[in-house]
């Protein structure tokens, strides 16, 4: 018997010991093939053994994309043999790609469920890159695989994936920027929107009680509707003490996701053609920054008065579509988002949210700080939540609506507004001890990192302000 035939054995049999024994003696083992020309990387990835894998693919050359006779990658053996770490290691090393169908057009995620693998399938589901209702040549999806089977620890978490996907639909949220100058019919446009909508969750972004809504010069609202499907709409000021701070603010909107710009003109003024120049230099310099499309539907209105304040349904479809193409959020992104929308707290430690999973049956997040903060930061992309990172803590905040008003909107306040407060003489330089005094109910770091995080202030370090005397302003 050769080298190469008892090394193939070892392989069949899964003797981890001596197959390592025989990879090192035997000569080019990225072309031993037996069987229905399955390769030792198919092999080795339906036996688990990560190790052997590696060397197969870094040492040894051989191809993680490579299929067998019957159409299989080494992913859908990782997955038919519930391997979670080595299905980790090709998707994330080796870029294999988890939506890749073989025989009876099966993807990673029908093998698992088929076989009631329900780690390989908890993890599949997590990378955010599978689609649970993909059908092979039958027109079944993995939760009809394992239904047939009765895999009842597979479905259920199947049941939870889809239950979780119905309830917190974030990836279908959509970013949409209501601009224009005041009176051109804005806050008209965003009633319409808000009185047509389905319903308005948690009120206006878990509704800021007694709190006059004087935010930064942008509201908030995040609607389910019933044409213009998931949308966060965010109506900025047009008063032109906001042009600053509505740069940085639109800035950091569009960091993770592109959004619709609706550009609200009144023909009615003198000069319709340039107020509507004007805010398009402002939206093309904003939208050139981000890495994601942005969509411009202009609108031309009397004072209050909208003449159609809802483009034709072909075309919201299709910027809908656009704008959430190529978003697919993990399961774990969804889980979070449940848990930390059934929690009381606005403003949550990192450590809070990693116990709040740990104490909660209904979701399951992952277990290590690194892999929730990469969840967190997924969610942070979409303007669902926004999280803040000091050099020691994190925060996690809900709804950043409620900073807006409590925070921005008191600290950048026009002096006409009866919010405004005089802070330090007007010279927009304030210590930290008057920040905790006006706002006592909030950790100083956290409101530091959120106005940083908005880009509506800078820190400034106490020895330059001595320097320069500007300490005696503040």
């Amino acid at each position: 018997m050769s080298l190469e035939v008892k090394c193939w054995t070892a392989f069949v049999y899964e003797d981890h010991k001596e197959a390592v024994r025989l990879l090192s003696l035997v000569k080019e083992p990225n072309k031993i093939k037996r069987g229905r020309a399955e390769c030792l990387l198919h092999l080795s990835s339906r036996n688990g053994w990560l190790d052997v894998t590696k060397d197969l693919i870094t040492k040894y050359h051989c191809d993680p994309h490579e299929r067998d006779g019957l159409d299989w990658t080494c992913l859908h053996c990782a997955a038919r043999g519930n391997h979670v770490d080595v299905m980790r290691y090709l998707i994330d090393e080796c870029h294999c790609d988890p939506m890749a169908v073989g025989r009876w057009e099966w993807t990673p995620l029908h093998c698992a469920a088929y076989c009631g693998n329900s780690a390989a399938v908890e993890y599949l589901l997590s990378t955010g890159k599978c689609d649970p209702l993909a059908k092979d040549n039958e027109g079944k999806t993995p939760f009809k695989l394992a239904k047939e089977r009765g895999h009842t620890d597979t479905l259920s978490v199947l049941k939870k994936f889809g239950g979780i996907k119905s309830s917190h639909p974030i990836d279908s949220y959509v970013n949409v920027l209501l601009v224009g100058n005041p009176g051109a019919g804005k806050s008209t446009l965003s009633h319409v929107i808000n009185e047509t909508a389905s319903f308005t969750l948690l009120g206006s972004f878990r509704n800021v009680g007694g709190v006059v809504p004087c935010t930064a010069g942008i509201i908030p609202y995040k609607l389910q509707h019933r044409t213009l499907g998931n949308i966060i709409l965010h109506d900025f000021a047009g008063h032109s003490e906001y042009y600053s701070s509505h740069s940085a603010i639109i800035e950091n909107l569009l960091q993770g996701s592109g959004g619709v710009f609706l550009i609200v003109v009144n023909i009615l003024e003198k000069e319709p053609v340039k107020q509507l120049h004007q805010w398009l230099t402002v939206v093309r310099n904003e939208a050139q920054k981000t890495l994601n499309e942005c969509h411009v539907i202009v609108i031309v209105s009397h004072k209050d008065e909208i003449s159609n304040p809802v483009e034709r349904r072909r075309r919201k479809e299709e910027i809908k579509k656009e704008s959430t193409s190529g978003r697919n959020l993990s399961l774990y992104c969804h889980m979070m988002y449940g848990l930390l929308e059934e929690r009381k707290e606005n403003i949550l430690t990192l450590s809070d949210v990693m116990s709040a999973g740990k104490d909660n049956d209904d979701y399951f997040i992952p277990d290590k700080r690194e892999d929730v903060l990469d969840v967190l930061d997924s969610l942070h992309s979409t303007g669902l939540i926004s999280v803040l990172k000091s050099e020691e803590k994190v925060w996690v905040v809900v709804n950043k609506g409620i900073l807006l008003t409590e925070v921005d909107g008191i600290l950048f306040a026009p002096e006409t507004f009866k919010e405004h407060v005089d802070i330090a003489s007007n010279t927009g330089i304030v210590s930290v001890s008057g920040l905790t005094r006006l706002f006592p109910k909030y950790d100083p770091d956290m409101l530091i990192r959120f106005l940083k995080n908005m880009e509506l202030c800078q820190e400034i370090n106490p020895s330059f302000l001595r320097m320069t005397n500007l300490h005696q302003l503040a």
